[in-house]
């Protein structure tokens, strides 16, 4: 159906909702879709045959007219004291923006949107004295992520709420309490999938799954689906035992008995399926190795297992027990924790997940641990070439490694003061590509099940651990795993042509001590052709050109704040073509993130006679990673975003401005 007969429809269908006359005016211009507004107003009712329907942005329009068109004036009734537009404010509560136009979260781009679920709208109504009308639309994946809290801390937020807005949030407190009691996991079908998905992280699906899975609930208790439903509702929300026990009806003693009973069932019969040695074998792992680390480090026949190892955080409570304490504070953290030890697969499955070790024990330790014993379970499951991935706080364990025949991989370590040469850069970037699925999954854990985010209370510590390896369990059943890239093929091709080439641009720059020349170059202006005619790039372009998203996303930070009103963005042009056979060589200055004494120097060299991500032949960067020639560093990409692409679009938003709102004054740089 085209547009045109979608209005005519939405005429028709107004007038059955609404049982209202439209005027002429409305019906004369969703027909024709005619900009001019006509002045005289003809009342007309329209019949509706009841065949057609209404879209939504339509239906909006025609029922705020005719909204208009018959509500009371406001002003003639004095029921409350208002300010503004019948505006009142109401201490200690906040409201969102009423708009459908856009996702309720900040800067978000998705332009799929739905309606906030009444669950979130009352959990950040109840929670965080956050009202979120009606209108409000949200998009899906932030629906699934579940990180409502964000709405709460940094949001644009209003005020001002009318009668409008009094009532709906009436209306919201009245369905909180009639659902207070309604949480009844034994009859699954009552939740929708996403208030499901909001308490548990599960589908419907999953939950009977893992239901299934844990056969001892339903001998050890007669609500087992309950059992479960609490022990999920516990580690996602991460919520008091006295408060979620209110919601669910049951006295806080009957709650940790649920709870225990929950906790020894999983252990017993769901852990073990999912999570340990004993649940895969290494050709399993094998058959997980995702196309790039199978091609850097497993060679061409992939009989190599490939595993990526890192510790992560819990926080805990100060304890009175001096000896438990002393071990649990880090010196780097400045914070009381315990560490769980993490082995998973290139696409991010989790193998085991050992500990807790104390805080002042090191990653290598901890590895040294675990392969020194002769009677540990790892040395049956490895087999001599296996591969393993670690970062630089494994490097007290790369010699124990070696010595039983495993082989390890981790970032090269630099003198102070100097730069990484050429190979060990490079190296350094393929490690990243390969390591990076540890780090997200140690962010699942802390994102998804917010026990995690908490700092753990002495009293609970003895569960701890039992409900992190749960999670684990949980989280390799549902979560689907890490798959190749769409641009696998591409960034394999990429290396295999960049990995042996050797920085020739660093050795120019180096030698020619260029970094302190400032008459060899000539700033750039909008009129210069050599900055006119720089290549354009697609995101596409883009991803080839840093080997994937990561430095993209911080060359757009980079770029924008170089681009504020108070920033400099300078880029230079090497006046010398002759030198470097006509190519154009740009140097640009990047403030550094971290250090605001610092700054870096980025070299590009522009071939004009090649189009597109071939044009840039070589690029140096006076940073820590300045010399690779496999992908970039986020200084030399911040460059090439902003003349490829950033420059040729229309508009940018840049990230998190709403935090330049925070601070009041930065004194050290008023002017």
């Amino acid at each position: 159906m085209d547009r045109q007969n979608n209005c005519e429809v939405c005429a028709r269908s107004v007038l059955r909702r609404r049982k209202h006359i439209l005027t002429e005016i409305f019906l004369e211009r969703y027909r024709s879709h005619a900009e001019l507004l006509l002045q005289e107003l003809i009342p007309r009712e329209i019949p509706f045959d009841g065949t057609k329907s209404i879209c939504h942005p339509c239906w909006q329009r025609f029922d705020r007219a005719v909204h208009n068109q018959h509500a009371p004036n406001i002003q003639d009734h004095q029921e409350m004291p208002v300010e503004g537009q019948g505006a009142i404010t109401i201490p200690g509560y906040l409201r969102a923006s009423n708009t459908a136009r856009r996702c309720i979260f900040q800067n978000c781009r998705n332009t799929v949107t739905r309606s906030v679920p009444l669950y979130a709208r009352f959990y950040l109504l109840h929670n965080h004295n956050l009202y979120i009308p009606e209108l409000a639309r949200a998009c899906q994946p932030h629906i699934m992520t579940n990180d409502w809290d964000i709405l709460a801390n940094g949001q644009i937020i209003h005020e001002n709420f009318n009668s409008a807005h009094l009532l709906d949030l009436i209306n919201l407190y009245k369905w909180g309490y009639d659902r207070r009691n309604q949480m009844n996991f034994e009859n699954i079908d009552e939740f929708g999938d996403d208030e499901l998905h909001f308490w548990t992280s599960l589908t419907k699906i999953q939950f009977n799954s893992i239901l299934q899975r844990t056969p001892s609930l339903g001998t050890r208790s007669d609500c087992p689906a309950t059992v479960l439903g609490i022990y999920l509702v516990k580690i996602r929300t991460g919520e008091s035992d006295e408060r979620l026990a209110s919601k669910f009806n049951m006295s806080r003693r009957t709650f940790e008995r649920k709870l225990q009973i929950a906790r020894q069932c999983l252990s017993e019969d769901f852990m073990p399926l999912y999570l340990g040695l004993d649940h895969l074998t290494r050709a399993d792992v094998i058959t997980r190795n995702l196309s790039i680390p199978s091609h850097i480090f497993g060679g061409n026949q992939n009989e190599k297992g490939i595993f990526v190892m890192d510790g992560t955080y819990l926080y805990v409570q100060k304890s009175s027990n001096f000896l438990f304490q002393r071990k649990t504070y880090s010196l780097h953290k400045f914070k009381n924790l315990v560490k769980p030890f993490l082995v998973v697969c290139t696409d991010g499955y989790i193998i085991d997940v050992v500990g807790p070790y104390p805080a002042t024990t090191s990653d290598a330790s901890i590895l040294r641990h675990l392969l020194e014993s002769e009677e540990s379970p790892w040395h049956w499951f490895l087999r001599p070439g296996d591969i393993f991935i670690l970062d630089r706080g494994f490097r007290d364990s790369i010699s124990i490694s070696e010595e039983c025949g495993y082989v390890p991989h981790m970032p090269p370590s630099r003198g102070r003061g100097e730069q990484l040469t050429t190979p060990d850069a490079n190296k350094s970037r393929l490690i990243t590509m390969c390591r990076w699925v540890i780090e997200a999954i140690n962010g699942r854990f802390k994102k998804d099940y917010k026990i995690f985010r908490h700092t753990y209370f002495n009293v609970a510590m003895r569960n701890m651990m039992t409900d992190f390896k749960i999670t684990a369990a949980i989280i390799n059943a549902i979560r689907r795993p890490f798959e190749d890239s769409a641009y696998v093929d591409q960034f394999i091709s990429i290396i295999n042509d960049r990995m042996g080439r050797e920085n020739e641009l660093a050795q120019f720059v180096i030698e020619n001590n260029m970094n302190r020349q400032r008459v060899a170059f000539l700033p750039l202006d909008g009129n210069n052709p050599d900055y006119r005619d720089f290549p354009q790039m697609t995101l596409e372009d883009l991803t080839l050109f840093t080997l994937g998203s990561y430095h993209l996303r911080l060359a757009r930070s980079y770029c924008n704040e170089h681009m504020r009103p108070n920033g400099v963005y300078l880029i230079e042009l090497y006046r010398q073509r002759e030198l470097l056979n006509n190519k154009i060589l740009l140097r640009g200055r990047i403030q550094s993130r971290h250090v605001r004494a610092r700054q870096y120097y980025t070299y590009i060299l522009i071939n004009p006679t090649i189009q597109g991500r071939q044009s840039v032949e070589d690029y140096y960067c006076s940073c820590i990673h300045g010399r690779r020639t496999v992908g970039s560093c986020a200084h030399i990409a911040s460059i090439v975003y902003f003349l490829s692409w950033a420059r040729h679009q229309e508009q940018i938003e840049a990230p998190a401005v709403f935090l330049d709102e925070i601070i009041a004054i930065d004194i050290d740089h008023a002017e």
